[in-house]
């Protein structure tokens, strides 16, 4: 049992991932996208900070300021499509991003991307055109869903500029800038907002996620990662799409037939592009 608690780590913060959508769908009701981030990325710096034991040097600050900036325009994106998109439909669209990280990778290294990696984004793909149809399989495609897409091409670079400044200092420190700037972009921009319906629940569900989805979420991925392979957290993370339609269904929102096919297909997307090279390796050392 000792040996799966990183496993066990990684699926219970896949659950915390899977109910933020449902969080933010709610909060944001009575809050602005960027006051509810201020609250939720306030928390989760200080926390991170407060762990810190020295001040991050010039190669984290560079780094961290970069990403930071690249993940702002995920959450800002995300946060506003989820005003108009229902939980599950929103985090399927989201989960798009593991596929599309080979292929940007290929581009941005000017090489031919793998197969496996076509076959996942020509699988999550069929997926969102099946999430956003009727059952009239006429297509709705809303400024919402274009928004929560936005925020998955943003996910993907986020990864993709992770793994190019992994050497540039330590993990905890180069997140504690990253979080830094998401929670000074947000409180930047809460003055252009509207504040007349704040309410206690936006607050509450805005430092349980700083605490919990973001803070806590980035402690257990650098320990559990640590011991599990990179294919086994990708199957794990694919859940996280799961959890959201179970929270979503929970709350009485509707999860149509389109939107369980196409987010299968995704999640077969996510799984086809991550776990194919893996096989194809395990079978040409076997053989």
């Amino acid at each position: 049992m000792k040996h799966r608690l990183p496993e066990i780590a990684l699926i219970l913060t896949t659950i915390v991932w899977g109910a933020t959508f449902l969080g933010t769908r709610i909060a944001v009701s009575t809050i602005g996208p960027f006051s509810f981030l201020a609250i939720r990325f306030t928390i989760g710096a200080a926390c991170l900070w407060i762990l810190l034991r020295r001040i991050p040097g010039r190669k984290e600050w560079k780094a961290g300021i970069i990403v930071g900036f690249v993940i702002v325009i995920g959450f800002a994106s995300q946060t506003y499509g989820l005003k108009t998109v229902e939980s599950a439909k929103g985090a399927f669209i989201a989960s798009f991003y593991v596929p599309l990280v080979p292929i940007l990778e290929a581009i941005l290294h000017k090489v031919r991307p793998s197969r496996s990696a076509i076959a996942g984004v020509t699988l999550s793909f069929l997926g969102l055109i099946v999430i956003s149809m009727h059952g009239d399989l006429s297509l709705s495609i809303g400024l919402g869903e274009i928004l929560v897409f936005v925020s998955a091409i943003a996910s993907s670079m986020q990864i993709i500029l992770i793994s190019r400044f992994k050497h540039h200092g330590g993990a905890i420190a180069l997140c504690a800038v990253q979080l830094l700037i998401v929670m000074c972009v947000s409180l930047a921009f809460v003055p252009l907002e509207s504040h007349e319906k704040i309410s206690s629940i936006a607050v509450t569900i805005g430092i349980l996620m700083g605490l919990f989805a973001t803070a806590g979420a980035i402690l257990t991925m650098n320990w559990a990662q640590r011991k599990v392979t990179p294919i086994r957290a990708t199957v794990i993370y694919a859940l996280e799409s799961v959890w959201a339609a179970c929270f979503g269904a929970m709350a009485g929102e509707p999860i149509t037939r389109m939107t369980v096919i196409g987010g299968g297909l995704i999640i077969a997307g996510i799984l086809v592009s991550e776990a194919m090279p893996f096989i194809r390796r395990r079978l040409s050392l076997t053989y």
